[in-house]
């Protein structure tokens, strides 16, 4: 059984890397509109419990912020790239850009959590935990995240190996919070995001970022919510070629 975090990566080019950090359940099925981008070489990362990592457990953030960052260094040319994540991928980004800065050249990151949540704002997640494998909620889940036939095959085909209890680990370290004051002395070019129609704690990280980071940019997908990559895949391509040509120094 395999103790690393399972990955893929396209053969070498000249081409930036771009990671991609997925969000809870549906792992990189989400980034099925951004698979083969032009100019960028990319490396998807399936987290603890999730797709080729299923047999993994989920521990806490830091540790699998330790693990992204040892694939970064020793498959990607110089030991750092960029770095892209949405909803626990992009949760998962910031923690990897506090422990991990040398790793990350640039991040990309949206839907995030960093003040923690009330019980009333996080119950739907918590009550979640129940129906994790159940069709009805992986297809629900599908269907929000629009996400191909085949990609909801694979979606379907994985989802039975999730645990409830790593998923309440996962829900408990995004819920939980992060301690912005780590990132106040680092200068890495971030551009946070939230899609206009989220909840507001996630326009409010939007600000906080843009507040304590000095090279940090703040920016809300217009009419689009939380899997924005997937509701407007155009816009979302324009969005991430813009930010990786202007920060590929």
């Amino acid at each position: 059984m395999s103790t690393t975090l399972g990955y893929t990566i396209q053969d070498v080019s000249d081409d930036p890397v771009v990671c991609y950090l997925h969000g809870a359940v549906l792992g990189s099925t989400m980034w099925h509109a951004q698979r083969g981008m032009p100019g960028q070489r990319q490396l998807m990362i399936d987290l603890p419990g999730i797709g080729r990592s299923r047999n993994l457990k989920w521990t806490s953030m830091r540790d699998t912020a330790d693990q992204v960052a040892k694939i970064i260094a020793d498959r990607v040319p110089g030991g750092r790239c960029h770095v892209v994540g949405i909803s626990l991928g992009g949760d998962l980004a910031i923690e990897l850009l506090a422990s991990h800065p040398e790793r990350v050249r640039s991040a990309v990151v949206s839907g995030l959590i960093l003040r923690p949540m009330t019980f009333r704002e996080s119950w739907r997640g918590w009550s979640s935990i129940k129906n994790l494998r159940s069709r009805t909620f992986l297809g629900q889940l599908a269907d929000y995240n629009r996400l191909p036939n085949l990609e909801r095959e694979e979606l379907l085909a994985t989802a039975r190996y999730l645990r409830r209890s790593d998923y309440a680990r996962v829900l408990r370290d995004i819920y939980g919070g992060f301690d912005v004051r780590r990132l106040r002395n680092l200068d890495t070019p971030v551009l946070a995001i939230a899609g206009e129609n989220e909840p507001s704690i996630a326009r409010d990280a939007v600000e906080t970022l843009s507040t304590v980071m000095s090279n940090a940019d703040p920016l809300i997908a217009p009419a689009l919510g939380h899997s924005w990559n997937s509701e407007d895949p155009d816009y979302f391509a324009r969005v991430l070629t813009d930010w990786i040509d202007r920060h590929n120094d």
